[in-house]
């Protein structure tokens, strides 16, 4: 009986963890892809801070799930040696996330008025 929960479970995970890393690519592949768009409309201003701003949420929200992912696969590793890796790399993925998280606030507070260029796409 126990053999059969375990199983169930693991491959629940598994759908799970392989769920929430779709969503994640998803939500980038869109952001960017969005980005793109607002920016080749804009000439390639590469300076204007709202296109930056607008690609930093979509990266940082992408990575959330992503490391929704990584946590729930924490549950379903066999050995010490997978545990390491995995804590490295939700580590890498934090920094990256409170990285992108800052470099987005100080766009905000540098100026430009980033709720009416949203609204315009």
């Amino acid at each position: 009986m126990y053999e059969f929960i375990q199983h169930y479970f693991m491959l629940f995970s598994e759908y799970v963890i392989m769920f929430l890393e779709f969503i994640g690519v998803m939500i980038i592949l869109t952001g960017s892809i969005r980005t793109l768009i607002v920016l080749y409309n804009n000439q390639n201003n590469y300076g204007h801070r709202a296109v930056k701003i607008m690609l930093g949420e979509a990266l940082a929200l992408g990575l959330e799930f992503k490391m929704g992912a990584e946590i729930v696969h924490t549950l379903v590793v066999a050995n010490i040696n997978d545990i390491v890796l995995l804590a490295f790399v939700v580590a890498l993925r934090i920094i990256l996330s409170l990285v992108i998280h800052w470099e987005v606030k100080q766009a905000i507070k540098d100026g430009e008025d980033y709720d009416s260029f949203k609204e315009e796409f």
